[in-house]
């Protein structure tokens, strides 16, 4: 994490000069003033209304609460955890796919400060052929002024599996200033089919930099909305 913050402190800020960033209004982009929230008591609503497979719902960087898979999933293999949990759990896994792909399209200095305050997050393992009927939900928070949050997913997709994983990013507030550096991983393996679903409601003052990252395998397909 060291490494990571002294990366992120060594790369300038992002400039209408670099073509990666040419079209962004960026003008007035500061890091200052965006502090580490405390733990929340309670979450907004979020108004998707669909049955899921399993849900985890992080607010402020920690897990709040979770709807498990049912135990006929969870017997043939499929993982929803968080990453602190699959870290001891599953560590092969996860210290092989977690940021293993090099940020592209101007993206190294907020993926490095990514890195650097990544705590926890969502961690979704598919084995081989298993294909879910029920997307899987995750919901990740900015809660209170000034909130610095730094949201997850990892998604590994064994052979021939199939799953749709909807994403909800939301703040407790429209008015207040936040600020959230996220990222996601996903692997499809051979044959894979992966859709994923992100939808970003942060404040109106809140700054968003998100960072996704997708491997595909032979005849796979992961879709991106």
């Amino acid at each position: 994490k060291r490494a990571a913050y002294e990366k992120f402190a060594a790369l300038p800020l992002p400039a209408r000069t670099d073509e990666s960033w040419r079209f962004s209004n960026i003008g007035t982009l500061t890091l200052d003033g965006f502090t580490f929230p405390g733990a929340a008591s309670a979450v907004p609503h979020a108004p998707i209304g669909i049955k899921k497979a399993a849900k985890l719902v992080f607010a402020n960087g920690r897990l709040f609460s979770k709807e498990p898979l049912s135990a006929e999933l969870t017997a043939r293999g499929v993982i929803v955890d968080t990453l602190q949990n699959a870290l001891v759990k599953h560590e092969a896994i996860v210290r092989e796919h977690l940021l293993a792909q090099p940020p592209k399209l101007g993206s190294a200095k907020f993926s490095a400060l990514h890195e650097a305050f990544l705590t926890d997050g969502a961690f979704i393992h598919l084995p081989r052929g298993v294909e879910l009927e029920l997307p899987i939900g995750i919901f990740s928070y900015a809660l209170g002024a000034t909130a610095a949050v730094f949201p997850h997913t990892l998604v590994v997709a064994g052979e021939n599996s199939r799953a749709t994983i909807v994403e909800y990013f939301g703040s407790d507030s429209d008015t207040q200033a936040q600020f959230a550096a996220g990222a996601n991983d996903l692997y499809a393996s051979h044959g894979a089919q992966l859709t994923y679903i992100g939808k970003q409601v942060w404040s109106h003052r809140a700054l968003s930099f998100q960072s996704n990252s997708t491997v595909v395998r032979r005849d796979a397909r992961v879709q991106s909305l």
